[in-house]
């Protein structure tokens, strides 16, 4: 064996590399469905139980519309940091794609930068978190009672059946 094989780290297979990457968008699309679950339409069919209740989705749901509005409200004047979020989640997707494209891979880099994206998505998950208790917080033993029993009807219900988008022409 050669000096220079000795001294290079071992290469990270190429699926461990696709599965990091898939993680991080996966985590991606999560906190994008949070999102786009309090600040979507409101005549949007209920997000229900499945992969979703990763992102809270069946929860805010079964909120009384005030409270979801509360947390619309909420997200709307972070708007700016939210913006901000993206464009540094975007950079480090394009760091990481020049970190795989790099010879010899460096894996230390490309963890850095999951590490970061990893920060970013957390702190944003932690903001709603927040505001959400801090409304659970406010609610009467019966609100909470009746939350709970809408939450568990939302769960009961299943996953959402797709209808085809020209359903109704």
């Amino acid at each position: 064996m050669s000096q220079t094989q000795e001294n290079q780290p071992p290469r990270t297979r190429l699926w461990v590399r696709i599965l990091l990457v898939i993680s991080l968008m996966a985590n991606l699309a999560i906190g994008g469905l949070v999102v786009g679950t309090l600040l979507g339409a409101r005549e949007r069919a209920p997000v229900r139980a499945s992969s979703e209740l990763l992102n809270y989705g069946p929860l805010l749901h079964a909120m009384p519309e005030q409270e979801r509005e509360y947390l619309r409200q909420s997200l709307r004047k972070r708007a700016p940091e939210l913006r901000a979020t993206r464009k540094s989640l975007r950079n480090g997707m394009n760091d990481f794609r020049d970190v795989l494209r790099a010879e010899p891979f460096d894996r230390e880099a490309a963890e850095a930068i999951l590490a970061r994206q990893q920060s970013y998505i957390d702190g944003q998950v932690k903001s709603l978190r927040a505001d959400l208790l801090d409304r659970i917080d406010t609610m009467t033993a019966a609100e909470r009672r009746a939350l709970a029993d809408r939450l568990e009807k939302a769960l009961r219900r299943g996953p959402p059946r797709q209808r085809p988008q020209n359903a109704g022409n």
